[in-house]
């Protein structure tokens, strides 16, 4: 426990370190300036990602763009927030979407120090993943296919209606609710009796 408590606070005392630094550049994403006028004065990135947000050891890691597919990925797999856009979220969530984007990169940053592409165990659930991936895109994709080729006219929707006509709900349904006030406790405590009794 106390090992696990002191890991976290260390991984909290370096993400908010690394928010600190000139290369965590969060906040200047929500600034309105032009993203276009940043890049050609910082020279920072190529037109299309945006400016760099956060770097480590010199490297940019996180781009605008970046920032922007990770949080609408997010937004599109979680009931919480769908329907929601990136600019409709609330800056607390953003900023910690964006803290544990810079703890994933400091993460690989370090496996990629230690060679982890080259651990045997690593290899396997790759080779794994891979094909679960193609798997998945070859379903996804023939579907798509096979979905997008299928047209349906105007008027073979109204004969199928007119067929099925038994199957779709004609008048809105409701509920009957009634109700009985009674001026006195012992009325009430009588009639409740009086109803048990016939159940």
């Amino acid at each position: 426990m106390n090992k696990t408590f002191r890991l976290t606070v260390q991984s909290s005392v370096v993400i908010f370190s690394l928010a600190l630094l000139p290369g965590c550049k969060f906040l200047d994403l929500f600034k309105k300036k032009e993203v276009d006028q940043k890049v050609e004065s910082q020279g920072s990135a190529t037109k299309g990602e945006g400016i760099v947000l956060c770097s480590i050891n010199g490297n940019a890691v996180i781009h605008e763009s970046d920032f922007h597919k990770n949080i609408t990925q997010m937004l599109q797999s979680s009931p919480y927030f769908r329907g929601a856009g990136v600019d409709s979220l609330p800056m607390s969530i953003k900023r910690r979407f964006f803290d544990e984007l810079v703890k994933q990169e400091l993460i690989i940053s370090e496996a990629e120090k230690s060679s982890i592409e080259k651990d045997a165990d690593f290899v396997k659930a790759l080779n794994e993943m891979e094909k679960l991936l193609v798997r998945s895109l070859k379903i996804q994709f023939f579907e798509k296919k096979l979905f997008d080729g299928i047209k349906v006219e105007p008027d073979e929707v109204q004969k199928h209606f007119n067929e099925n006509k038994e199957q779709f709900v004609k008048v809105a349904g409701g509920v009957l609710v009634s109700g009985i006030k009674f001026d006195k406790d012992e009325t009430a405590a009588a009639f409740l009796a009086n109803a048990k009794g016939r159940v």
